[in-house]
């Protein structure tokens, strides 16, 4: 993967001249413009601060993650990234996939498709267990999204 940037690094390990950054989300979005216009900010997911945006050129919704530049350390910077790398890897119709990426000044920011609906940690609130079956169905569905072999055991069955 290569990665967009507006400040000469370039590769997934690419770090920033300094040791922490403090350009605001806000400006990452900003710069994003005219691709995706953000429309309004979701709510933050782990390190990350999320924008609901429309895709111009494609007029369809997507969510833009971008890691705040006050958290910006190096080695958050790289944690992202690892981050990014992880999610674009995982193929599953039950995973959101990446469709995007780059940094602005420095800062990662990686772009999905917007999935309407509850996510996972909303299903689970307030609930005190699930019930086995579905919590056996949802952490076959989270392996088979890991399983590196996945495709290739796909593609080994008879016709």
């Amino acid at each position: 993967m290569t990665w967009a940037s507006d400040s000469g690094g370039t590769g997934p390990r690419a770090r920033p001249a300094v040791g922490t950054l403090d350009v605001p989300a806000e400006r990452v979005v900003e710069r994003l413009r005219p691709t995706y216009q953000v429309e309004r900010e979701l709510t933050p997911g782990g390190m990350s601060r999320v924008f609901l945006a429309r895709d111009v050129a494609l007029d369809r919704l997507v969510v833009v993650k971008v890691l705040p530049g006050h958290l910006a350390t190096p080695s958050a910077v790289d944690r992202f990234r690892r981050e990014i790398l992880l999610v674009a890897g995982l193929h599953h119709p039950n995973v959101v996939g990446v469709i995007g990426a780059g940094d602005v000044d420095g800062v990662p920011y990686y772009v999905m498709p917007f999935i309407e609906g509850a996510s996972l940690a909303e299903r689970l609130a307030g609930r005190a267990r699930l019930p086995v079956a579905e919590a056996t169905a949802i952490l076959r569905d989270v392996a088979r999204a890991r399983s590196p072999t996945r495709t290739s055991a796909a593609s080994c069955t008879a016709t």
